[in-house]
């Protein structure tokens, strides 16, 4: 699995968490970091998941029962800056 998440105004998205959070048998809760460009990528166990980018000073994002059986490219996120 792979994407994209970015920090609203800033030019470094690096250090968001991405929590894959195993909603179905066989399926392992796993997680990563973003990279500067905000690309993160992460090999999973087939399953459906919960996946949520969690960033201090940002509000979390979250997308819901994904079903994970081959490469995936999931949609951009854009985590909002918390006021």
């Amino acid at each position: 699995m792979d994407g994209y998440c970015y920090l609203e105004n800033q030019t470094s998205h690096e250090g968001t968490k991405v929590l894959f959070q195993a909603d179905s048998p066989g399926a392992v809760t796993d997680s990563t970091y973003t990279d500067s460009t905000g690309y993160y990528q992460i090999d999973l166990n087939v399953g459906v998941y919960d996946v949520f980018f969690i960033h201090e000073g940002f509000y979390d994002a979250e997308i819901l029962d994904q079903l994970f059986f081959a490469p995936t490219t999931l949609p951009e996120v854009t985590l909002a800056q918390a006021q």
